[in-house]
């Protein structure tokens, strides 16, 4: 007998910076989309496969991509297939300095496109990054 998962995401707003004005932007931009409730679910199961996985810098930064997208899930949102690294950069300059979050985009990219080595720099500001939005975003 399969068992359905259950998932309860827990958003500590009492840590989170205020999101509203940003959300409803990129929703205008149509960078989101309005969320279905099964959304959610998704990805925290995909978020849970990648924590299985090995810690390498792109598994790393998809992790992160997932808690973005889990807070965006838990406020109604989703992101759209339009740009999803820049609506990913928007929400995480939120929580560190832009050009940090940026610094990590161009790492991710130049080491997924042209194999180049991940500096030790971005791991810190991707590890800092996960830190931040944890505090704000826990499932069970």
């Amino acid at each position: 007998m399969a068992h359905r998962l259950q998932i309860r995401i827990q958003v500590n707003n009492l840590k989170m910076p205020d999101l509203s004005n940003v959300i409803q932007l990129l929703y205008k931009e149509e960078y989101l989309q309005t969320a279905s409730p099964a959304e959610i679910n998704r990805e925290v199961t995909a978020l849970v496969r990648l924590q299985r996985k090995p810690p390498t810098f792109q598994n790393r930064y998809a992790i992160v991509f997932r808690y973005v997208s889990i807070l965006l899930l838990s406020k109604g949102y989703a992101i759209t297939g339009k740009s999803p690294h820049k609506t990913f950069s928007v929400i995480a300059a939120q929580f560190m300095p832009e050009e940090c979050i940026q610094k990590v985009v161009k790492c991710r990219h130049q080491n997924k496109y042209e194999q180049s080595p991940v500096s030790s720099d971005c791991y810190e500001i991707l590890d800092k990054l996960q830190q931040e939005i944890q505090k704000v975003v826990q499932y069970f």
